[in-house]
Order: C-alpha cells, then sequence, then structure tokens
C-alpha cells in the first residue's frame, strides 16, 4: 500500500510538470513579426532623428508590408517638449506617380527599414518628445510609443553623428541604406556637417540632397564647398553647384 501511494505520488508530480510546462509554453508570447524603434533615443540638438521597423518573418512563412506612397500606413503622432500634439499628413500621389517601399521578408529572416522622422516633424526643441507610431495594413496591430530626449548641442557628439552617417552612406550593403544615411545627413543643419557633406557628395546618386544641403547652411565653408563642386569634372555636379551659388548670389566668387 505504501508503495503504491508513493507511485501515485510520482505519477502526480510528473503529469503536474508536465501541465505546468505545457502551460507556460502557451503562456509565451510568440516573437513579435515587427518592432518600432528609435535608432537612438537621446540625440544632441541639430542631430537627425531616425526611426526603424524590423520585420522577423516565422520560421514557415514569408512576411509582406507595404508602407505605401509617401509612407502613409505609417500613422505618426509627435508631442513636443511644449506640449504640442502634430500627426503627420503624407501627401496626396499625383496621377501616374504611385512609389511605394513594399518589404518582403523571407521565412525565417529578419529585415529593417528606416525613416529619417525629421522628413515629417522638427525636432529643433530641446527637451522630451512622446511618439507614437502605428503600421497601419499589417495583418496584426502593430504599434510603439516611444520617448527621444533632445540634448543641448554638443560638437563632439553631433561630429561623431555626422561621421557615422558618412560611414553609412559610402559602406551599406543595400542603396536603401545608404539613401536613409545620406537623408539623415543632409538634414543636419549645421557647420559642423559641412566637410561630411562634402565628402558624401563623391557619389554621384547624392549629389543632389549634399548641394542642397550646403546651400541652405549659407556659411563661408558651406560657400567654398559649392565654389569647389562647381569645378566638378561631372557636368551635372558643376551645374547643380552653379545654380546653387546663384541661388545665394555667390555664382562671381568662382
Amino acid at each position: 500500500m505504501l508503495q503504491a501511494k508513493r507511485q501515485l505520488s510520482q505519477i502526480v508530480a510528473v503529469v503536474s510538470l508536465f501541465l505546468g510546462v505545457g502551460a507556460i509554453a502557451q503562456s509565451s508570447p510568440p516573437p513579435d513579426e515587427a518592432n518600432i524603434a528609435l535608432e537612438k533615443s537621446i540625440v544632441t540638438e541639430h542631430e537627425p532623428v531616425i526611426l526603424d521597423i524590423r520585420f522577423q518573418s516565422p520560421p514557415s512563412t514569408s512576411l509582406d508590408f507595404d508602407p505605401g506612397y509617401d509612407w502613409r500606413n505609417v500613422w505618426v503622432k509627435v508631442v513636443d517638449p511644449s506640449g504640442h500634439a502634430w500627426e503627420r499628413s503624407p501627401e496626396v500621389p499625383q496621377e501616374g506617380m504611385k512609389f511605394s517601399n513594399a518589404v518582403h521578408v523571407d521565412a525565417g529572416t529578419e529585415r529593417t527599414i528606416s525613416v529619417v522622422a525629421d522628413e515629417w516633424f522638427s525636432f529643433g526643441e530641446q527637451g522630451l518628445y512622446q511618439i507614437d507610431v502605428v503600421l497601419r495594413g499589417f495583418p496584426s496591430r502593430v504599434s510603439a510609443k516611444l520617448s527621444l530626449r533632445v540634448e543641448p548641442r554638443d560638437n563632439d557628439a553631433l561630429k561623431a553623428a555626422c561621421s557615422g552617417l558618412l560611414g553609412r552612406v559610402n559602406g551599406s550593403e543595400s542603396f536603401a541604406a545608404s539613401l536613409v544615411a545620406a537623408k539623415a545627413l543632409s538634414i543636419v543643419k549645421d557647420p559642423v556637417a559641412i566637410p561630411y557633406l562634402a565628402e558624401a557628395m563623391k557619389r554621384r546618386e547624392f549629389v543632389s540632397l549634399m548641394i542642397g544641403a550646403l546651400a541652405q547652411l549659407k556659411t563661408n565653408d558651406a560657400v567654398d564647398a559649392l565654389i569647389e563642386a562647381s569645378k566638378s569634372s561631372d557636368p551635372e555636379t558643376r551645374g547643380m553647384a552653379l545654380s546653387a551659388l546663384a541661388s545665394l548670389h555667390r555664382v562671381n566668387e568662382r
């Protein structure tokens, strides 16, 4: 009788352990198929803000997401340090112009797409921002509540950010990643960016972006970089640099 009770107790213990493991397995949520995050949650003034969306497809099936024209399927709201709330309004696509950055992720793989949030909002005020992001048109609801702190301008931190972006412009594996870095670099409205903008101009795909950024800075160093570009052997670079100098009424300084 005593041995039978012991055997019964052992059976109950094993069954309980099995059920417990099963319950844990059932209650453990599957990994997120999409994750939204800021590349940096703390930036210095004038440093660009980059939003990353990472997709992770399950082992057995692929995953697709279409951000839509002008990222219209990515809804974003920003509350600035003063408490003002802003929602982005995607542009209405013109007839015949419906470009998209559709994402396809093979089964069991990951892919990250990024966007420069400064293209949508201004982060020129120091302090804490609250950012809400929702992906529309995704099989399951994906959203994120993010916090961003913009700290006082730090020259060394800004140089490091520009250097890192330039490295990504030239060293990223995909053109899409290089383009995001180039856009981010062109948005740095600070004289510290000038040598990095001039260096990035060596990639013909980004000449227009960099010349536009230099023209907006309007400093003597920026004008010098434009004058140098106006002497380029590449006709397109030379023409755009001359146009930028003309807009600044500095064309005669060549």
